[in-house]
């Protein structure tokens, strides 16, 4: 009911109209603003779903660690780390080392724009190996053990993973390596996030990962996932940028990929260019040597790759380091129906380096299955060699590999029904224990499990079944890839990779000279020591011809003068070398 023209909740009604009027001319003004609030809480949320993405990893000095972590500010003022040895040291202020972000343009086989967060690297310095350390990342407080990089002690534990990916199968695999407490290292054999040109998904990986590798430092190495070729000719982008490594070997070369030449038919064939950084590099964890190598970059005769992988295996100390582990991407060796045959160029120049070596443990992923070899050298199967280990099952979308081409004589085990990682226990300096852990056996039941010994000799059945060489220390062939000449490496040098540089010039200067094979320099010294002594022969003869003349004119004629005896007459002796050269030389 209405009274005086005031309705029964004490309002006017032509000024409850008007109201209502500027009320609707409000409406665009609120929906801008909770437009506005709504973007601002996609932000707010994707700073949250951005946790610190913290991984750990060698520093490049002993007894330093480095952190990484992701933020979404560039602000370094509360980035910082703080640490502590145990409960009882006083908290310590690491140095930032870098800050740095990097874009990602749609194209290529990046699948949409992506700003990455800012990542952050900062050291942690003069810690003591063995023991355990407390730090702070943002608000989260995180441990781990130092690990023992200087000292040579047994035993020492290493998990190797590869192609982990982000599924549940992953993080199974992440949540069982932790339950190894011993372990002081992961060595991560390629195709970390399976990001496969989606940005984002790099941090989610970052994210699953970090519960295991803030905890356990982790090394690694690119495999065909961390490629991801861009429009602008650029790729391993968000590896690089995720991943350096804080060492010597800095890359020079742009990160681009090469075909100019048009005769690349598979984009597995070395036609990517990276260099040194975190493409190929090397790190000591007390009396082991780890090489990683990258399937993806050029590996031939003459590439910087393996005149640094020749670097490394000539300059190694085995009395302080007696082991060497090698890892790659794609296998040398694998029976499995998958990725047959992309390795070929890179096995067929570096396989005799890892053999002359003795290299007695070379790790693969790639093939998402599991595999490991009898001792191996060219295809054959010595009593000694290295061991070739699959270890691709780390737990990734694509799913496993459980078919197989009929079993090869090297091939000693394989399983394509079971993700999981490996464990590599060194016991002494000739022993090392690998298990196989598939995530479905009961915890510390392993799948495989077996004693890797290395040698000091090199079998003699290690024949390259290519060339049928042998590559033995006293080998009088030429294998084509020897080592063993004039040039000596600077394994002190401030300045690694003109050392590099400068063995990839003397191999191509020394290509372009004639080249005497082992076995033909051989028959010209033999050669030379036959002429000498023919000499001589010709020198004895020709002196006792002349003593014999001189004695025939001083002491008169001799009673069996008619006889024609005690005359010695110097024929013509001829003497022909040959020296397989057309340099024929001959002697009257």
């Amino acid at each position: 009911a209405t009274s005086h023209g005031i309705t029964s909740e004490g309002r006017n009604p032509q000024s409850t109209l008007e109201t209502r009027r500027e009320e609707v001319e409000l409406q665009p003004r609120f929906l801008f603003i909770a437009l506005a609030m709504w973007w601002r809480a996609l932000v707010v949320l994707r700073v949250a779903s951005c946790k610190n993405q913290v991984h750990l990893s060698l520093g490049s000095s002993p007894r330093e660690i480095v952190v990484s972590w992701a933020s979404w500010t560039e602000s370094t003022t509360n980035a910082s780390v703080k640490y502590r040895k145990e409960e009882a040291g006083e908290w310590r202020e690491a140095a930032s080392l870098q800050v740095r972000n990097y874009t990602l343009e749609t194209g290529g086989w990046i699948k949409h724009d992506y700003r990455s967060p800012y990542l952050h690297s900062t050291i942690l310095e003069g810690l003591d190996e063995g023991s355990t350390y407390s730090y702070v990342v943002g608000n989260e407080t995180y441990a781990f053990r130092a690990p023992r990089i200087t000292e040579k002690t047994y035993p020492l534990s290493v998990a190797l993973v590869g192609d982990q990916g982000q599924t549940e199968y992953s993080r199974n695999t992440v949540r069982n390596m932790l339950e190894w407490d011993n372990v002081e290292l992961a060595f991560f054999v390629g195709d970390l996030s399976y990001a496969d040109g989606d940005g984002d998904r790099w941090d989610s990986w970052a994210d699953l990962a970090e519960e295991a590798y803030s905890k356990i430092p982790m090394m690694t190495l690119p495999g065909n996932h961390e490629i991801e070729y861009e429009a602008n000719g650029r790729s391993f982008t968000s590896y690089k940028a995720r991943y350096e490594r804080p060492e010597s070997y800095v890359e020079d070369e742009p990160i681009s990929f090469d075909d100019d030449d048009g005769k690349t038919t598979h984009w597995y064939d070395d036609a990517f260019r990276y260099d040194f950084g975190a493409s190929y590099y090397g790190f000591t964890v007390g009396p082991v040597r780890f090489l990683a190598l990258n399937t993806y970059t050029d590996a031939g005769l003459f590439s910087l790759q393996r005149a640094w992988l020749e670097r490394e295996l000539r300059c190694v100390d085995k009395s302080q380091t007696p082991w060497t582990v090698v890892g790659m991407h794609a296998p040398w060796y694998s029976t499995n129906e998958g990725h047959q045959n992309e390795t070929t160029k890179m096995r067929t120049s570096l396989e005799p380096l890892l053999v002359k070596h003795r290299v007695p443990l070379v790790f693969a992923g790639h093939v998402h299955a599991y595999e490991r070899s009898h001792p191996v050298c060219f295809g054959a199967t010595p009593e000694r060699g290295p061991t070739y280990v699959t270890i691709g099952d780390g737990g990734n979308h694509e799913g496993l590999y459980n078919e197989w081409h009929d079993k090869s004589s090297w091939s000693a085990f394989r399983d394509g029904s079971k993700y999981g990682f490996g464990t590599l226990d060194f016991l002494n300096d000739t022993a090392a224990r690998w298990r196989w852990l598939p995530n479905k056996n009961p915890q510390g039941q392993a799948g495989d499990d077996v004693i890797i010994f290395q040698h000091d000799l090199l079998d003699d059945h290690c024949r390259d079944g290519n060339l049928g060489l042998l590559l033995k220390d006293d080998d009088d062939q030429d294998d084509g890839y020897d080592d063993d000449d004039d040039f000596a490496f600077d394994c002190d040098a401030r300045d690694p990779v003109k050392d590099v540089r400068r063995r990839v010039a003397y191999l191509l200067d020394a290509n372009t000279q004639p080249k005497k094979s082992k076995a033909s320099k051989k028959k010209m010294d033999d050669a030379t020591v036959g002429l000498v002594v023919a000499l001589a022969i010709v020198a004895a003869f020709v002196a006792v011809a002349t003593a014999h003349s001189f004695l025939r004119r001083n002491a008169g004629p001799s009673p069996s003068a008619d006889k024609g005896l005690g005359w010695v007459e110097v024929a013509a002796v001829d003497i022909e070398v040959d020296d397989e050269d057309d340099n024929d030389v001959e002697m009257v």
